[in-house]
């Protein structure tokens, strides 16, 4: 019985490694072939998901780079045709550059309508006026409707004379150009809204028509004007300033004067009707600055037949004219009726921009009217095939494929063009304000690099993490006739749907990975179910041997019948099984002989141990009485002195005696190390320097005494740093001795710090024969002197930072002037909140005497 209770003792202990492993086997089997078969499978799927992802995604990027480099390649061509004159490409030029003018000739036309209602012109004098313009200007048609929609003031009649009846329709069906300005009625009065149509041949007519449309300023209404363009040689010539076809800057400046014309025209019959309806000058000035404010037009100036300006509207600042501009220009004016002002110096007073302006002055009027039209920002030398550049440049962004153009002059050597796809927003504002060079550190040297080489060059990232740097930077010189180089492009090429369309495919991916992986749970679950049946009959088995019973083996015989791994493990199972009920009490006996022989020696351990600490305690007891420590009144002095073992016992000392004729003897000494053997070594230093100090007045002669004794002592080799002082109580003077210690600090009543000269004398019991030259100062009544070991600077915080002489001068500065023991408190208070909870690395030791003042002496006295 006795023998069975110890095998039911002894075979859990002997058996539990088995049963961990079989249990291991049976019970985490599952889970351990589940977690390989997902990590497999996740392992798998990451390395073919993220291979085919890089290798799409640098695709995607390369054919993007691709598509973008034939993009910069066309628009270079476009930018190439602009200074290359031909009738396809001045029309093209000229039908891209009216946008901006006849935008502002519908407006114009707006506010002349606007007028006349006010001044009471019925419908038939409105139609004489636009009839008059037509035939006055290279416009040819107006269509201004109601609020329904009608054009009821046309200036275009049928061949029998009568007026033409027409009205917009929103349906794209009926009218395939004419139903996209049908929105302009949606448009508030005080809004503004335009709508531009290129060049194009009418539906009624094989006719090549230009529209443009604004919204209405006194009612809703559509404010459409048309210009028939023929781009004959003899009409390119009508409207320049060249004699042949050389230059398109001038033709296209020509054609261009030709419509402002229409604006100053326009603009003659507004001041009347304005007249006629007495509005003031600030309500004309206020509906003139509106124009300015919407359209191209960026002044306008209104002045008597002599010339003297009573209405200004601008958008580029500058003083108040009061004489039209350039009347040196005008002397054919009244003759021609108007004067086209050539832009090559026109330079705003402003802005300094460069300017293209048009005088009119019609027969009938009393007016003189001066457009001007913006067209190089900065000012500088540039001609109208500038503003052309622009133009080019917010059509080719204006779908956003590039994002951002900046055309660049290679004689000048600046921007001439930019312009930035914004929704809703002027296309030249945002490129303007912010140029290529500024947006990236790269695209620059990209320009110099296509400059040089001839051929488009371009940067593409993805950008998939950081969105800022995502994109496609080129830059491709322009040539003309494939020779002559006139300036390069940058161009931007937004890469966010090729971004998201990647993400889309991670996601795609992510989504496969998580089905696999359900379904590979899913069979792993059932296929460990059928691995790991046999290995839980095995663990069944080991539960008896972990109960300290036999097992019954014929619970596992069928398992171990079997020719593979598992039965393999179930045949050891059953011959360990055996084994382990006979070694369990052969261990047992081993362990008890080997428990027995451990306390033993334990106990032997324990006694010696405690004989240490008692012999420690009596140390740090013996040492207490050899260290002065606390606060002393000395009448004209005060003084506190504090040391802290790291340890039980340490290695610093401080000490000071008072004679009877009022001499003050001063020892803090810091010994190198910690511990026993340092204590020792204090003591013997202490002693060596109280015996010098018997035999010396001069602290020098008492401090190479020491030393020499302390060598001839030193059969460890420990050193002991020191400041040794002697002070007159009575005048305040210090002589004293820096053996190699830390400079002590002098504390003014005022705040300020001083550190005390060092003596230039090396740590004693180093060198013997040595001497000690001593120094001296006078302490002022007031004045505290600090005396420190490097305990208190070498003090760690949890960071490992040390608290540092830097900490120690910060805490002194803060003390004022606090008493002795106020300022021991004071620092270690900070030293203790500095390094808490962490160990003291070295003993603190600190030595403050303070020479009272008159005041305080006096208050002492009283107090007594």
């Amino acid at each position: 019985m006795a023998e069975t209770n110890k095998i039911d003792r002894e075979a859990p202990s002997l058996s539990r490694r088995l049963f961990q492993t079989v249990t291991l086997k049976g019970h985490r089997l599952a889970t351990v072939v589940f977690i390989a078969n997902v990590l497999l499978l996740i392992i798998t799927v990451l390395a073919v998901s993220l291979t085919l992802l890089i290798n799409s995604a640098a695709g995607r990027r390369e054919q993007a780079r691709f598509t973008a480099e034939q993009t910069a390649k066309l628009i270079a061509g476009q930018f190439a045709d602009v200074g290359e004159i031909s009738i396809a490409n001045v029309a093209r030029i000229a039908d891209e550059s009216l946008d901006g003018p006849m935008t502002a000739q519908a407006y114009a036309a707006a506010y002349m309508v606007s007028a006349a209602a006010a001044a009471g012109y019925d419908t038939l004098q409105v139609i004489d006026i636009l009839t008059s313009i037509v035939n006055e200007t290279v416009l040819d048609e107006f269509w201004i409707t109601d609020t329904l929609a009608f054009s009821y003031l046309t200036n275009v009649r049928s061949t029998d004379g009568s007026l033409v009846p027409f009205a917009f329709d929103p349906d794209p069906a009926v009218q395939p150009q004419a139903y996209k300005f049908y929105s302009l009625l949606d448009v508030p009065v005080d809004s503004f809204a335009f709508v531009t149509q290129p060049a194009q041949v009418r539906e009624i007519d094989p006719k090549v028509f230009k529209y443009v449309g604004t919204n209405g300023v006194d009612h809703q209404r559509i404010v459409q004007v048309g210009n028939e363009l023929v781009f004959s040689n003899e009409e390119l010539l009508s409207q320049t300033h060249a004699t042949t076809r050389t230059d398109v800057s001038a033709v296209v400046e020509g054609n261009l004067a030709f419509n402002m014309r229409v604006i100053g025209v326009i603009l003659d019959h507004f001041m009347t009707a304005a007249q006629d309806a007495g509005w003031s000058v600030a309500e004309v000035e206020r509906q003139l600055n509106r124009i300015v404010a919407h359209t191209a037009i960026g002044e306008i100036l209104i002045s008597n037949r002599s010339g003297d300006i009573s209405h200004v509207a601008t958008s580029s600042g500058g003083e108040r004219p009061s004489r039209l501009l350039y009347e040196s220009e005008l002397d054919e004016l009244f003759s021609d009726h108007w004067v086209d002002h050539h832009s090559g110096d026109k330079v705003h007073r402003g802005d300094s921009s460069q300017y293209k302006y048009v005088t009119v002055a019609r027969t009938e009027s009393e007016y003189i009217v001066q457009v001007g039209l913006p067209l190089v920002t900065g000012g500088g030398s540039g001609n109208i095939l500038y503003f052309v550049y622009q133009a080019e440049s917010d059509v080719t962004v204006q779908y956003g494929y590039p994002e951002a153009l900046w055309f660049i002059d290679d004689s000048l050597q600046q921007v001439l063009a930019a312009a930035e796809f914004e929704e809703g927003l002027d296309q030249s504002a945002g490129a303007w304000r912010t140029p290529y060079y500024e947006r990236s550190d790269t695209v620059a040297g990209l320009y110099e690099v296509a400059m040089d080489s001839g051929v488009p060059q371009s940067i593409a990232r993805l950008g998939l993490f950081e969105a800022a740097s995502r994109g496609i930077w080129l830059a491709a010189p322009v040539f003309v006739e494939d020779v002559n180089r006139i300036g390069g492009l940058v161009l931007f090429i937004n890469m966010d749907t090729i971004a998201e369309g990647i993400w889309s495919e991670i996601q795609q991916t992510g989504i496969v990975t998580f089905l696999l992986l359900i379904f590979t749970a899913i069979a792993t679950f059932f296929g460990s179910r059928l691995l790991t049946q046999p290995i839980e009959r095995i663990a069944d088995a080991v539960r008896f041997v972990e109960t300290g019973e036999q097992p019954d083996y014929d619970l596992i015989a069928p398992v171990a019948a079997r020719a593979d791994e598992i039965g393999s493990l179930a045949r050891v199972f059953q011959e360990m099984s055996i084994q382990v009920f006979n070694r369990e009490e052969v261990l047992e006996a081993l362990v008890s002989e080997r428990t027995a022989a451990l306390q033993s020696t334990n106990q032997q351990l324990r006694q010696a141990q405690l004989a240490i600490n008692q012999d420690l305690e009596m140390a740090k007891v013996v040492q207490a009485a050899l260290v002065r420590d606390g606060t002393v009144d000395l009448h004209t002095f005060a003084a506190c002195a504090r040391m802290v073992p790291a340890q039980r016992v340490g290695g610093d000392f401080v000490d000071f005696q008072v004679s009877e004729d009022g001499e003050m003897f001063i020892v803090v000494g810091d010994v190198s190390g910690k511990g026993v053997a340092s204590a020792l070594f204090m003591a013997a230093s202490q002693a060596a320097i109280k015996f010098a100090a018997a035999e010396h007045e001069s602290v020098g002669a008492i401090a190479a005494t020491a030393n020499d004794r302390l060598c001839k002592q030193n059969p460890m080799g420990l050193f002991v740093t020191c400041v040794i002082a002697r002070v007159d109580l009575n005048t305040g003077t210090v002589d004293y001795v820096s053996a190699g210690h830390e400079p002590p600090y002098l504390l003014a009543p005022d705040g300020t710090r001083s550190s005390v000269q060092g003596t230039n004398g090396i740590a004693l019991g180093v060198l013997d024969e040595l001497s000690y030259s001593s120094k001296t100062f006078i302490m002022k009544p007031g004045q505290t002197l600090f005396i420190y070991t490097d305990g208190l600077t070498d003090m760690l915080n949890l960071k490992g930072e040390l608290f540092g002489k830097e900490r120690l001068e910060q805490a002194l500065d803060e003390v004022g002037a606090r008493q002795p023991l106020e300022i021991v408190d004071h620092l270690w208070s900070d030293i203790g909140r500095f390094s808490e909870g962490t160990a003291a690395a070295d003993d603190m030791t600190c030595l403050v005497l303070h020479r009272k003042n008159s005041e305080e002496y006096s208050h002492d006295i009283r107090q007594a």
